[in-house]
């Protein structure tokens, strides 16, 4: 019979292949549904394949970061990321793919801070690969998506009344010892563009056939370290409604250039243009460069047309021997045809001083041509040589021609269903996961009268949804617990309900719907020039143009556009949105040398500023400074405090998405499918011991704990048990959950003492911030000559096996009060407790005496300084003859066999904020920010609860008199992170 499975297919699987050569069945896995990833793969789904993760950024990886010391206010101008990754579908020889530039990244890129000047920058870009010494160029973009901190650049020109303080975009670098390096965000976070508009620059898609995934670590923020001063403000200030925005994709500001530079607004004529100056001056750098071949010229405010008129019945177009435009096509609009508009696409003129011309490349002597048969146009991007004329140098044009949109825009279209963000709602604590998008509904709403006539606006909504809390459990049982600061894995899914090929998404509900490309000449009215010489002649196309606009069929394609999205905390799904729209970032209405790096934008840590930083010029003279900022581009919140009350905008996507995340950042990946739930869960896996997140598959809220791959536990409910123990005593164990495994009680022996003690929430309001730590660390590789295990090795053997001691630890207790001197107190609570008695008056070594000797003796030099090490103080106590050796243990057996069979140890850890204040039952937890190096006596193990005893130094009145219980897994992570285990060979005095 042939190898099959149960299921009775021939099919390739994985299998035991029996010895013999006559068999009835093979055991296999059910091929169905079977990710090999998910089950071998010991890294992070997709790692390092850029087809289906071309995100993937980790501050702990040199390769996505750079090592940078990040500081309040102080602005890194290096602080770039780069994506691990790169989108590469089609396998593309990434050699062969040439590089682009653009001169006008200033006119935008000034607004959040990619450069710092409006003229003179110039961005580099390809769809290949840069070499690696200019990888974290911030002006250098290939393959590899890249973003940069945001900044603003207006607290150095003139800023608008109406932003009263400085707005801050603070970022600051951490290194925790497990979770590595981190940035913790003041108003900063990172944002970064996959695509420029109109170039030869896209290096993710703009539209997915089945789906996406974003998936990122965060830790929520409790108590900042770092606050604005009286003067200054953040977006989470100005905008409380997005605070805590870690997530936005689509277009990250309306179009600044969307009104006349000159005159008033609509309806209001109290003010006038503070860009009047700009008036048909201000230009974009291709005007007079013919260097320049990939932008057009055009003027960087649109112009108007002559006279406020402008007839749709004459020919516009730019021709180079004397023009057309006096010929009308009909009658016109003084002749019964429809009224003339006030703008249109009209050909503009830009005079040049100087005409900067290509550097010449030597060519092969051409043959003898006729002087006029084929002139080059010297203007753009569309103009009509001359075909009659006999002299080309008179016929000529003076200088650059093109044709414009003399039309306001409305800043409204670039905004509406251009946006989404994700963010945390309600209680930092145990916050919710919020999703927030601009959506247009194609209404039209009557909003008021302007000189004559209606005007109208095309309808919006702002949906927001909101999921329930993350932590609902602990919140239940332990509601102190989300007192500290906890990192989680949030990870958001949208998958289309019916999939599409790629050469589909462009015309089921996508951006062919919306977007149309038009020939300059015919929006000029000037069709005429697309039939005749030279593009007849010489088989070209007139220069034509990508118009972006909503429309009706947009809407209608709705249902194109659904599916479902989906929340996953911690690997776990808490959130499910059905007929979810999707978003597809798309182009503003206007021409892409006025929206560069603008659209097509991701943000992570936070939304975006929109036009807040925005900044214009003053004047066409100077041009490197002496920028202002242009109240038209500011919402309207920001205008009514302020003289301009009267004006109205539609600047929608500061007010709506202005917003930054406030806690830590560590990782972000996007994918370009939809993450299956197994695909989510094991990246959790893989992610939740390094961050210590909280496991939904074993919840613990700081009370009970499971081991890895530890699953037969119910969580059972009780109020009271009795608990039998050694002696004749018993105790009441008053609590709401017990771990239990087949719903049978938890026996806890503790030999001298009981481990649970009735517990009292706190006996003193004890405040962490007046304790000072003193334990300091150096590794000894001489250490490995002296471990505990080796020296007692036989005794070991020879002792009967016991699951739990609590050693005799009643000799003395001290507290270390607002002292660094937690050494010497360990070790003064080992002298007097544990196996051996000393005779004497307690303590027989003062604590003090012990640590500033061990200053003497420990590794640094000189005594000016705070702490010692645990080395140090038991040196000292075999120079004063209390202990004749010293011995070392670094992993969690260790400790508990030397614990349960020699004695009580003196242990040096990191000390973590959750571990200053024990639970109910004196249990502390490794959670919470690093607060620094402590030392301490461990004097008591029960391997069947999994828990340690220690006796602190802060008195009796700290913790169950003075103890503490921490379990066997925080044990074992803080003796990873550089941990110490001392145990000392008394002698008696």
């Amino acid at each position: 019979m042939a190898q099959q499975n149960i299921n009775q297919y021939v099919y390739q699987k994985y299998r035991i292949n029996l010895e013999s050569d006559s068999m009835d069945m093979s055991l296999a896995s059910d091929e169905r549904d079977y990710s090999e990833e998910v089950v071998f793969s010991p890294y992070l789904i997709a790692e390092t394949y850029g087809k289906k993760l071309p995100i993937n950024i980790d501050i702990n990886n040199p390769l996505t970061a750079q090592p940078l010391n990040l500081s309040y206010k102080n602005y890194n101008n290096n602080n770039v990321f780069v994506s691990q990754n790169y989108y590469n579908p089609d396998n593309l020889n990434l050699d062969c793919l040439s590089a682009g530039t653009t001169c006008d990244i200033g006119l935008t890129g000034i607004d959040n801070g990619l450069v710092n000047k409006m003229t003179g920058e110039t961005l580099y870009y390809t769809e290949g690969i840069f070499e690696d010494s200019v990888k974290f160029d911030r002006l250098r973009y290939d393959r590899r998506f890249k973003m940069i901190q945001v900044t603003g650049y207006t607290g150095t020109y003139e800023r608008f009344s109406g932003v009263t303080g400085q707005t801050l975009y603070e970022i600051v670098s951490k290194n925790d010892p497990i979770a590595g390096k981190y940035h913790e965000l003041y108003g900063g976070f990172y944002q970064g563009f996959y695509k420029l508009f109109g170039y030869d620059y896209e290096v993710m898609p703009e539209r997915v056939t089945k789906g996406w995934s974003i998936e990122m670590v965060l830790k929520p923020r409790l108590k900042n370290e770092y606050n604005p001063l009286p003067n200054e403000t953040t977006l989470n200030k100005l905008y409380p409604q997005n605070k805590n925005t870690f997530f936005y994709l689509g277009t990250r500001a309306e179009n600044k250039f969307y009104h006349h530079a000159d005159g008033h607004p609509n309806c209001y004529t109290g003010y006038t243009r503070v860009t009047t100056p700009l008036a048909n001056c201000l230009e974009t750098c291709a005007c007079c460069d013919k260097r320049i071949t990939n932008s057009r010229c055009i003027f960087v405010y649109p112009p108007r047309s002559k006279d406020g008129k402008h007839d749709s019945h004459l020919n516009y177009g730019c021709d180079a021997c004397g023009g057309l435009k006096e010929k009308k096509l009909t009658c016109g609009c003084g002749c019964g045809d429809s009224p003339c508009e006030t703008c249109g696409w009209e050909c503009q003129t830009h005079n040049c001083g100087t005409i900067i011309e290509p550097t010449p490349t030597p060519t092969p002597t051409p043959s003898a041509t006729p002087t006029c048969q084929v002139i080059e146009p010297i203007c753009t991007p569309t103009c009509t040589p001359c075909v009659t004329c006999t002299d080309c140098v008179t016929c000529g044009p003076t200088g650059y021609t093109s044709v414009e949109d003399t039309c306001e825009k409305d800043p409204l279209f670039d905004s509406i269903s251009n946006a989404i963000s994700f963010k945390l709602c309600g209680d930092p604590k145990n916050p919710s996961i919020g999703v927030k998008v601009l959506r247009f509904t194609g209404g039209c709403e009557t909003t008021g009268t302007c000189i004559t006539g209606q005007t109208y606006m095309t309808g919006y909504t702002i949906q927001e949804y909101c999921s329930p809390p993350i932590y609902p459990r602990c919140e239940k049982e332990n509601p102190a617990w989300l007192n500290l600061e906890h990192w989680f894995q949030v990870d958001a899914v949208w998958s289309r309900y019916t999939n599409f090929d790629f050469c589909d998404l462009k015309y089921f509900g996508g951006l062919a719907d919306i977007t149309e490309i038009r020939p300059l000449d015919s929006l000029a009215n000037n069709t005429v020039n697309l039939i005749q010489p030279p593009l007849t002649h010489n088989g070209k196309f007139g220069e034509t143009i990508e118009i972006i606009q909503l429309n009706k069929k947009w809407l209608s394609d709705t249902e194109h556009r659904l599916g479902r999205l989906k929340i996953y905390v911690n690997g776990k799904p808490i959130y499910t949105l059905e007929n979810f729209e999707e978003i597809i970032p798309r182009a503003l209405t206007t021409d892409k040398e006025r929206q560069l790096a603008v659209p097509f934008n991701i943000s992570w840590g936070g939304g975006t500023q929109g036009l807040h930083e925005n900044l214009t010029f003053s004047s066409c003279s100077g041009l490197t400074d002496n920028y202002i900022q242009d109240p038209e581009l500011f919402p309207n919140n920001i205008l009514s405090a302020t003289t301009l009350s009267g004006i109205s905008t539609n600047i929608l996507l500061e007010q709506n998405f202005g917003g930054t995340f406030e806690g830590g950042i560590s990782q972000f990946r996007m994918y370009v499918e939809p993450l299956s739930g197994d695909e989510i869960k094991h990246n959790f896996n893989l992610l939740k011991d390094k961050f210590n997140m909280f496991d939904p598959d074993c919840p613990d809220c700081g009370d009970e704990f499971c081991e890895i791959d530890d699953f037969g536990y119910v969580i059972g409910t009780t109020t009271s048990t009795t608990i039998p123990i050694t002696t004749t005593t018993t105790t009441i164990f008053d609590t709401k959950l017990l771990l239990t495994q087949d719903f049978e009680s938890i026996i806890t022996q503790d030999g001298d003492s009981i481990i649970w003690a009735t517990p009292t929430p706190f006996l003193y309001n004890f405040d962490s911030r007046e304790v000072l730590f003193g334990r300091n660390y150096i590794k000894d590789d001489r250490d490995i000559k002296y471990l505990i295990t080796d020296k007692f090795s036989e005794l070991l053997k020879s002792t009967k096996p016991i699951t739990t001691k609590n050693w005799f630890d009643d000799g003395w207790w001290g507290d270390q009060k607002d002292t660094p001197q937690c050494v010497g107190y360990a070790w003064a609570h080992w002298l007097e407790d544990g196996p051996v008695e000393q005779s004497g008056t307690p303590p027989i070594i003062q604590p003090s005496v012990i640590y500033q000797n061990a200053q003497k003796l420990d590794e640094w030099v000189g005594e000016n300084y705070d702490g010692t090490s645990v080395r140090g103080a038991v040196k000292y106590l075999k120079v004063r003859n209390k202990v004749s050796s010293y011995y070392w243990a670094y992993d969690l057996q260790s400790l508990i066999t030397t614990v349960l069979n020699l004695g009580p140890v003196v242990v040096g850890t990191n000390w973590y904020e959750g571990m200053f204040y024990p639970n109910t039952k004196g249990i502390i937890r490794s959670t919470g920010r690093l607060a620094g190096g402590h030392a301490y006596v461990i004097n008591g193990v029960d391997t069947k609860t999994k828990m340690f005893r220690i006796k602190n130094s802060w008195g009796k009145i700290w913790g169950q008199k003075g103890h503490a219980f921490i379990s066997f897994n925080d044990m074992s992570r803080l003796i990873r992170e550089q941990g110490e285990i001392c145990l000392a060979k008394e002698i008696k005095s």
